[in-house]
């Protein structure tokens, strides 16, 4: 998707107001619902593609000359750092590309990757890893892969996939979320058990993300984008917002990629480690399984290093039903900080896009911590980092995750 919301950012500073669509309207919910859709699972060695699914039917988009030229010129970059990347010796470019060319704005339809396009971009992750074997990153981004995605086959297997990080960071937690999802696959639940034991044991809780987004933008930044050629549309109450600058476009893709490659589920996923945790769907688990859950969601919640990563350690602790007052407190102070501390009387308001992204990576280059960079923007603004005294989330401090 980062390629499509860049060119929708261009449109959009272009003033576009004749988009048609119909009978679907273009929005972000239609563009969600349509690429959410759950994939059949299958075995790790099995890989089994998405269906075709359209973003956008009989939409019509009525461009200007200038804005023609603009769509020309930012699908002419992609175009080029594709072929170079391709071309790259270095695996984590390969990564990226791999990524990259599985993007549907080139094609007419606005469709998923045909199966063509994802055995190529399969291989090439596939590659990556195989050449780096010790690079962490790389590892974990192929271990999280969907099968279909990710270069195996039935006949050419990758045993070891799931497992390439958690042979490197046996001590990272999120290192055996492959390995647990690999096994639900197969319904082996004792190899699952195992995982999920494993994971409990783990000491830390690091899901690249950071890394990702600040290689990612080493990488794009390598390649000059054509900057959009006028100002935004401007903000709700009508102050022109800042022009947005290419730098900030570049910076976005790059965060937005190592989101999608890095964490949550990829391709709307419902196989989860969590899962294992709800006590109602598992009614004859031993208690050991629910007090390794509560272990996990303990050391996601309080030290997981992005935002994102802390929300679903709830989740783990909603489902085992055996969240304590620190657990308690630090998930009301997280909810505070990600969804309500923006509305605080008298907070500065915040920043526009070019200098928001700019100082979120500044912070995570100095903290590699994304959530030490939200508590920074807060502070910025002069929010305060824990609630008021009288202040809980809408749905319970575990109640909401997403």
């Amino acid at each position: 998707m980062p390629q499509l919301m860049v060119v929708l950012t261009l449109l959009l500073a272009s003033g576009i107001s004749a988009l048609q669509a119909a009978p679907v309207t273009l929005s972000a919910q239609s563009m969600h619902t349509a690429v959410a859709s759950v994939h059949p699972q299958s075995g790790d060695g099995d890989p089994t593609p998405p269906p075709p699914v359209a973003i956008v039917e009989h939409a019509t988009l009525h461009l200007t000359p200038e804005q023609q030229r603009d769509v020309d010129s930012i699908h002419q970059y992609w175009h080029d750092m594709d072929r170079s990347l391709a071309a790259s010796e270095d695996p984590r470019d390969w990564v990226l590309e791999s990524s990259e060319m599985l993007e549907h704005d080139d094609r007419p339809d606005d469709s998923n990757p045909p199966a063509a396009e994802l055995r190529v971009s399969g291989a090439l992750l596939r590659k990556a890893a195989e050449a780096a074997p010790d690079d962490r990153l790389v590892q974990w981004i192929w271990a999280r892969a969907q099968p279909w995605a990710s270069g195996c086959s039935k006949e050419s297997p990758c045993p070891g996939r799931t497992s390439a990080l958690a042979r490197l960071e046996p001590e990272n937690a999120a290192a055996w979320e492959p390995v647990i999802k690999s096994a639900l696959r197969a319904s082996d639940m004792p190899a699952a058990e195992a995982g999920l034991a494993k994971m409990a044991a783990a000491s830390r809780y690091d899901d690249r993300f950071v890394e990702a987004a600040l290689a990612f933008r080493d990488i794009v930044r390598r390649y000059r984008m054509p900057p959009p050629a006028v100002s935004s549309a401007g903000d709700p109450e009508g102050e022109a917002d800042e022009p947005t600058t290419a730098e900030a476009l570049q910076d976005q893709d790059a965060e937005s990629t190592a989101s999608e490659l890095t964490r949550g589920d990829p391709n709307g996923e419902i196989i989860s480690p969590a899962n294992l945790c709800r006590r109602r769907n598992n009614p004859h688990a031993p208690e050991t399984r629910f007090r390794d859950c509560a272990q996990i969601g303990h050391l996601i919640l309080g030290n997981a290093t992005t935002v994102m990563s802390r929300l679903e350690g709830r989740w783990y602790l909603s489902a085992s039903g055996m969240g304590t007052a620190i657990d308690r407190d630090n998930a009301r102070t997280l909810a505070w900080q990600y969804w309500d501390a923006g509305d605080f009387p008298g907070a500065a308001k915040a920043p526009d896009f070019n200098t928001r992204i700019a100082q979120w990576f500044a912070d995570v280059a100095e903290t590699n911590d994304d959530v030490e960079a939200l508590r920074r923007s807060l502070s910025r603004r002069g929010i305060p980092l824990t609630p008021p005294a009288n202040w809980q989330p809408a749905h319970g401090p575990f109640g909401r995750t997403y």
